[in-house]
Parts: structure tokens; sequence; C-alpha cells
């Protein structure tokens, strides 16, 4: 795997946009659907964590889609909101799973309804997305910067090439002991 230490963590945002699908049947409320439907599975996948370091993959897949949907309503949120530390990790999960469904609703609604993007209320509930993983951070004394080392290094040896393509999405070069296909996850 791609060293984790070289990988600048700040390029995230460029290595998303390189790798993130947008063009879909659809155009972008397609490509807005994709991210929160991304997010939704990562949510659904952080539940069911059964390690420290199953966390960490999980959480930085959560964070490729976070900043997929950043992108894709062209806004650049303020540094989340710090919950503080008396949350529970069942609020917490909670907390990201209502938040992840609001999300993925407003999206559904713009993609099959033709329903104008509520932008201040998918803004608002980005910037909650994120407060929640931040707590999520806290409380299980994970470092952000190491989670978007450990994604981009995965997403390095997946995306070889450097661009998104169906076909190396398939393979999933990263996840040889599963005989390159993945179950799960970005």
């Amino acid at each position: 795997m791609t060293d984790v230490i070289n990988i600048p963590w700040a390029h995230q945002p460029a290595m998303v946009k390189a790798l993130f699908k947008t063009d879909l049947p659809g155009g972008e409320p397609s490509a807005l659907l994709h991210a929160a439907v991304g997010i939704s599975g990562e949510v659904a996948e952080l539940l069911d964590c059964a390690s420290h370091g199953h966390m960490i993959e999980e959480l930085g897949d959560a964070e490729f889609y976070l900043t997929a949907l950043k992108q894709q309503v062209s806004y650049s949120v303020p540094a989340a909101t710090y919950l503080g530390d008396s949350m529970s990790a069942n609020e917490i999960f909670h907390g990201l799973t209502c938040v992840a469904g609001t999300i993925l609703d407003l999206a559904k609604k713009h993609w099959a309804y033709n329903k104008p993007l509520d932008l201040s209320l998918m803004e608002r509930e980005i910037g909650a997305f994120e407060a929640y993983v931040v707590a999520l951070y806290h409380l299980f004394n994970i470092d952000r910067e190491q989670v978007l080392r450990s994604n981009m290094a995965k997403l390095a040896v997946r995306y070889s090439s450097g661009s998104y393509s169906d076909a190396q999405a398939q393979v999933r070069a990263d996840k040889p002991e599963e005989g390159g296909v993945a179950h799960h996850g970005v």
C-alpha cells in the first residue's frame, strides 16, 4: 500500500475531485444523490465497525463522500462545531444517522422530483454531519489527519491511474484479501 506518511492530506479535496464519479445520467442531481447515498452507506458501516482500524477505514470513506458532497453544492463549510466530550457513542451515531437521512432526503427530492435544492438546509446538515464526525474522532481518540491519509493511500492503490474508472472500482486493487472485490466501502 502507498506510504501513508508521505501523502499530503491537504490534497484530499483534489483527490476526491479526481475520483468521485460525477458523469452520471441525470447530471448534477445524480452526482449529489451519489454523494448522499455514499454518506448514508458509510454511516451504516460505521455502526457495524468491529475494530479501531475498521472505524478508521469507514471514517475515511465517510470523509471522502462528505468532501464530494461539499464539492457538489459548491459550499465551503466552516470548521465543524465542537460538540464537547459529553456525548456517548450512541448519541453520536444517532445524530450521524439522522443527519445522513436528511441529506439523503434532500438529494432524493432534488433528483427524483426536480425540486430545487434547499441549499441552506443542506449546508446546515453538512455542518452537523461534520460536527458528529469530529465528535467520533474525539470520543475514540482518532486523528483526522491519519484517517484522511489512510483513505488517500487506499484510494491511490485502488485508482492507480489517478482518475476514476468503473473497472478500477470493481477490481478494488486495495482489497486483495477479498479476491479484489470489496463488499463495502468507497
